[in-house]
């Protein structure tokens, strides 16, 4: 495969992820250094450890980013021949297990070792994905915050969630207006008249199991929680502000 005619250091911050790992290869890892596009991990990582990186780089913008396993933290190659061929398949295996939702592609680069001998590294071609926030299995989710690996919190996922179109804004339910007392409720009964006579429905149903069959909100425990669609259409208008908070 054809190198890239890299000189280093100046043109090295130039390159996309996808040149590095098209380009990769020992003289090229010799001149990196971990930042927004690399990150280099021992060979004795846990496979469980490094999915956290899968999820890392599946959700970093704007194109993810590359794992090297088989360097140490100071840039010198330990490689891969020092473990077993178990250790190597939990490594070529961590994402299926740990993170089945980022998307990659993986090689092995050949390198000479700290001891002199032939080895090799193993590198991972992480994609960022617009379509979703991608988690481990633990249900945890990671992204890239300059040089470092940061957990996002819950609230961190669900704006994400909402940014990337996997959850609907407007089904989102707004917890802080309580039903009925914070909607118009002659609205309401308009709303709920006029379901009826659409339908031509025989059967009675209450308020909160029409706008529950709307879809605009759930009944939990007799209790009705309304999403942010129904606020918006009923709550009343000194009630707003908090539907803007819940946003």
């Amino acid at each position: 495969m054809a190198q890239l005619n890299i000189t280093f250091p100046r043109h090295f911050a130039l390159l996309s992820p996808d040149e590095i790992f098209e380009a990769l290869d020992q003289v090229l890892l010799s001149n990196m250094t971990e930042d927004k596009r690399l990150e280099r991990k021992p060979v004795g990582i846990h496979a469980k450890e490094l999915g956290t990186y899968f999820s890392m780089w599946a959700n970093t913008v704007p194109d993810g980013g590359i794992i090297v396993v088989g360097m140490e933290n100071d840039g010198r190659f330990s490689g891969c021949h020092r473990v077993g061929p178990e250790h190597i398949n939990a490594i070529d295996k961590a994402a299926s297990e740990f993170c089945p939702d980022a998307k990659f592609i993986a090689k092995r680069v050949d390198v000479q070792s700290l001891d002199g001998g032939s080895s090799f590294v193993m590198a991972f071609r992480i994609f960022y994905r617009q379509d979703k926030v991608v988690r481990t299995v633990s249900h945890e989710a990671f992204i890239r915050r300059g040089d470092q690996k940061h957990k996002l919190t819950e609230e961190e996922i669900r704006e994400l969630e909402i940014d990337r179109r996997q959850l609907d804004l407007e089904k989102e339910p707004v917890s802080q207006l309580a039903f009925p007392q914070d909607f118009d409720n002659e609205l309401v009964r308009t709303f709920v008249q006029g379901v009826a006579r659409l339908h031509q429905t025989t059967q009675q149903y209450s308020d909160m199991e029409v706008l529950q069959q709307r879809r605009l909100g759930t009944i939990k425990q007799g209790l009705f929680i309304p999403n942010t669609a129904c606020a918006l259409v009923f709550a009343l208008r000194g009630r707003h502000r908090e539907i803007r908070r819940a946003l």
